[in-house]
């Protein structure tokens, strides 16, 4: 089945016209085909329709090959241009090429109209697939640009979220510092100075832990010492307190081997070997 292809014709001569068609559908091509001859009729066909190649003469009474051309490029159209005239010099030649055309032939010698027409009509889709890949490559581009802008936009709102939690954080810590400094420690002192000595000895524990938790003591624990158990961070503000094992059996409630225990896993988790490290002094230094 021949190959379908819209050709524009710019000629004067109705029989060269014809000699042209004929070639082309002898060399497999199903023609539609339009002849022009001057500058208002090719303008027309431009604008009324798709051409998939245009073949022009050099020189026509009216018109010329190098300004139709002219029209074809102020289109911004991609059209292959093949320039076939009767009498060319080669002087005339290069400089159509120059110009833009893609191929020129002689009328006289035909032979080469099929294969230039078959190499213009690939590099024409060659091009095409080219523009087509590019414009793909920019939106791609493009799109990249908005997501990352997008990300970008995404990780400032999320560092802005993240302070304000902090700020909130730090705000209800200092709350909470403050409540404790100016509410619940001047009232242990109050019960102390009016307890007995049992009840002076549980609020001065009470006192010294509340110093630690504002002091910011267990914060720091928990951070550096995550595997840290509940009631081992309980033991650890009692050693730091000053508190002997036999206090601190006596305060929880349990056995003073169980103490030692607690005391032994401590020193483990906390990386302290031997004996050279005392446990109290670990837990008062600033470095804690």
């Amino acid at each position: 089945m021949n190959r379908k292809i819209r050709v524009l014709i710019v000629e004067d001569s109705e029989d060269d016209t014809i000699l042209l068609v004929r070639i082309l559908r002898k060399g497999g091509y199903d023609p539609e085909y339009l002849r022009v001859d001057n500058a208002p009729s090719m303008t027309e066909a431009l604008k009324s329709r798709s051409w998939d190649i245009i073949i022009s003469d050099y020189s026509m009474p009216d018109f010329d090959g190098l300004k139709a051309l002219k029209l074809v490029q102020k289109n911004g159209l991609d059209i292959p241009f093949i320039i076939v005239s009767g009498v060319i010099g080669e002087n005339v030649a290069v400089a159509a090429m120059k110009a833009g055309a893609h191929d020129y032939l002689l009328k006289d010698n035909l032979k080469r109209l099929l294969p230039a027409i078959a190499r213009e009509l690939k590099e024409v889709a060659d091009r095409k697939k080219r523009r087509e890949a590019e414009k793909a490559l920019s939106s791609s581009i493009l799109e990249q640009k908005k997501q990352e802008s997008v990300l970008k936009e995404k990780n400032i709102a999320l560092k802005e979220i993240l302070s304000q939690i902090e700020s909130e954080k730090e705000e209800i810590k200092q709350h909470m510092t403050a409540n404790v400094e100016k509410l619940l420690l001047p009232t242990l002192r109050e019960l102390k100075r009016k307890g007995s000595s049992i009840d002076k000895h549980y609020i001065e524990l009470l006192e010294k832990n509340l110093s630690n938790m504002t002091s910011g003591f267990t914060k720091t624990m928990r951070d550096r010492i995550s595997r840290l158990s509940p009631r081992q961070l309980e033991i650890c503000n009692m050693i730091k307190s000053g508190m002997k094992n036999k206090e601190i059996a006596s305060l929880m409630g349990i056995s003073l081997r169980t103490v030692e225990t607690h005391r032994n896993a401590i020193r483990k988790k906390l990386g302290i070997s031997g004996n050279d490290t005392n446990l109290t002094t670990f837990l008062n230094s600033p470095a804690q």
